[in-house]
């Protein structure tokens, strides 16, 4: 139903009443008492087996697609829901404040937590990148972390140090990180030639309170676009990392952790996370599971069966293209057979989709 559009519990009417799509799933599709009656059937057992699905969808596609190298992309998103197991977040909003780490190469979502709406983003930082490490497939060359200042923690960058894992985090500008960036010579800030003609970019060392060493501080600074009193001349963006790359190759590798905006945005619009179908925490949270393995599974199809063009389409493009078609499927001859009009575009891509690999 997610993967078709669907939006809620409802629309698993749709299905049901499609006899083309029973016989091409091989069985009648839930009735919406149904499917409330499963998700309320699922336990802590339940749901941790069902992530692992998630996790093991993301990481055979990754390992059919070829990728060597885990880029990590770090990110809590709020979901509004007034339901009654729903906890106010710090918007003053009642919801909930899952956290997703996705894979950049492939744009799946190697691992989802579902938390409670008063939940932190910086909250079990270490724990929860454990247990995204531990999803990862054998044998990558590289392991690199992205994220905002909501893992901008000590104990985060001396864990990945100790294990190889590569990471560049938003600093927070705290006292410490301002003085280290006020002690920068003015010999030393270059221009930003990947930026605007005014923005510069310098660095330095800087360790944190409680941390183990000293990791390097790449900032890009520019001037305030309206001057404001009490904020100086410069307004800053800082990383910190365990990186030897360039500055200037860091920094535009860090923006581009800006994506998974986008594939949470998908996961929303495209695959029904908007909007959670009950008033009990742990059906909510088999929910959020069951659209991260539909959105797994597309992202899988765009990049094992489609051609590259497709590779970054959303789910709305491939439904268009591949799903909302029209068709007839036929018994015959004990075969199921589907019919698709001569006309059809994408014939021949859609023949290789399906052809056995």
């Amino acid at each position: 139903m997610l993967i078709a559009g669907g939006q809620c519990g409802a629309d698993l009417r749709v299905l049901r009443a499609d006899r083309g799509a029973s016989d091409l799933l091989g069985h009648a599709g839930m009735a919406p008492r149904t499917g409330r009656e499963f998700l309320a059937r699922f336990d802590g057992a339940a749901l941790d087996t069902l992530s692992r699905v998630v996790g093991a969808c993301a990481g055979r596609t990754a390992v059919a697609a070829g990728a060597t190298t885990a880029t990590l992309d770090m990110d809590a998103t709020f979901i509004e829901a007034h339901k009654r197991t729903a906890h106010t977040s710090y918007t003053g909003e009642p919801g909930y404040m899952p956290m997703l780490g996705f894979w950049a190469e492939t744009q799946s979502c190697l691992l989802g937590e579902f938390r409670h709406g008063n939940a932190s983003p910086s909250a079990g930082a270490v724990p929860f990148l454990a247990r995204l490490l531990y999803r990862l497939p054998p044998g990558l060359e590289r392991v690199r972390l992205r994220s905002d200042s909501a893992w901008y923690q000590a104990r985060v960058f001396d864990w990945c140090a100790a294990r190889g894992v590569e990471f560049a985090v938003t600093a927070v500008r705290t006292d410490a990180v301002a003085k280290a960036i006020e002690a920068i010579a003015p010999e030393q800030w270059q221009p930003f030639a990947a930026g605007a003609p005014d923005e510069q970019i310098a660095e330095t060392v800087h360790a944190l309170d409680g941390g183990r060493q000293a990791y390097r501080l790449v900032v890009l600074r520019h001037p305030w676009r309206q001057l404001e009193m009490f904020k100086g001349l410069w307004q800053y963006h800082a990383v910190i990392t365990n990186m030897a790359w360039g500055a200037e190759r860091l920094i535009m590798w860090h923006h581009e952790r800006a994506t998974s905006e986008n594939w949470i945005k998908e996961l929303k619009d495209g695959f029904g996370l908007d909007r959670l179908p009950s008033g009990r925490f742990r059906s909510n949270a088999a929910y959020f599971e069951l659209a991260l393995l539909a959105y797994n599974l597309v992202v899988a199809l765009r990049r094992l069966a489609l051609p590259p063009s497709f590779w970054t389409a959303t789910v709305k493009t491939v439904r268009f293209h591949f799903i909302h078609i029209a068709a007839l499927v036929a018994r015959h001859a004990r075969q199921l057979t589907v019919k698709l009009a001569e006309g059809y575009h994408y014939l021949s891509v859609f023949r290789r989709a399906l052809a056995p690999t």
